[in-house]
């Protein structure tokens, strides 16, 4: 699979799982240069993540604060691009993206502040266990978003979403 292909299967990942837990978002969009391969805009910007957002300082300040559900809710969405990717390219060897893999890292400290990294690392195996469990019943959506982001590469919020509910209503 090629690096596009599988950066439209992160993003798609990430754009469903965030719509299906009802976190507010605005889009998924992949890139065509080689600096940025893609983002998913939403939370509390209209714009997808930058290298200054990604910043450990960046995100250590969005985090602080929020609640163990909003933590939970925010690692599955992050978890969900690295895990689309994986399960589309039948490879789960590949690093998560720089920025998600700190964000999930950054939850944990969040959650636990004086906990064991090996407690820290549990909750973060059942954020993924739940998530991937999520994907795979949610699939050939995931697989419909890649595939419209890699022949468009942006998607608005409405389009996924209106994609989301015509896959629900055929069941």
């Amino acid at each position: 699979m090629n690096a596009r292909l599988r950066t439209c299967y992160h993003e798609a990942g990430h754009a469903v799982i965030a719509h299906l837990l009802g976190k507010p978002w605005y889009g998924a969009t992949v890139y065509k240069n080689n600096k940025q391969f893609g983002g998913i805009a939403g939370y509390n910007t209209s714009s997808p993540p930058t290298k200054e957002s990604m910043t450990p300082e960046a995100i250590r300040a969005q985090l602080e604060g929020q609640s163990a559900d909003w933590l939970t809710t925010d690692a599955r969405i992050t978890a969900a691009g690295y895990l689309a990717a994986g399960i589309a390219d039948n490879d789960m060897t590949m690093e998560p993206a720089g920025g998600d893999l700190a964000i999930l890292m950054e939850s944990g400290r969040q959650m636990f502040p004086n906990a064991s990294e090996a407690t820290r690392d549990m909750w973060m195996l059942n954020v993924m266990g739940l998530t991937t469990k999520m994907l795979i019943a949610n699939w050939a959506l995931v697989e419909k978003i890649a595939l419209l982001l890699d022949e468009r590469g942006h998607l608005r919020a409405s389009t996924i979403a209106a994609r989301i509910l015509m896959n629900f209503s055929k069941h």
